[in-house]
């Protein structure tokens, strides 16, 4: 008889350290479904990466291989002139100009999401 209380204890022992173990791995779900700030920040700098490709297309090739050229590969602005063999002046006017056309359409995109919010 002490043998079959003894593993009965056993049994209701194990039983409770293992709901206890369960429970313990569990946690609470929040009632607000929200997407984590990493996730958001992930998505709008797809979005302005987009929007920038998207933009930089829409520049005469010209001046899209002289930004690119600076930007990208930091190529010098005497460099880029003998490259696309145009004068220093010109090569910096373009880089310039096309680097306001950007802000400019990052700022419209900007403050178009915002509205639409």
């Amino acid at each position: 008889m002490e043998t079959v209380r003894g593993y009965l204890f056993t049994i209701d022992r194990n039983l409770f350290l293992h709901d206890l173990r369960r429970k313990g791995k569990q946690y609470p779900l929040k009632d607000t479904h929200t997407v984590p700030e990493i996730a958001v920040r992930e998505v709008v700098s797809k979005e302005a990466l987009r929007d920038t490709l998207a933009a930089l297309q829409t520049l005469p090739e010209t001046d899209r291989a002289a930004l690119l050229l600076r930007a990208q590969d930091g190529v010098s602005y005497e460099e880029i002139a003998r490259i696309l063999g145009l004068s220093l002046s010109s090569v910096k006017v373009k880089i310039h100009r096309a680097r306001l056309f950007l802000a400019e359409r990052r700022k419209g995109a900007v403050h178009a999401s915002t509205r639409s919010n």
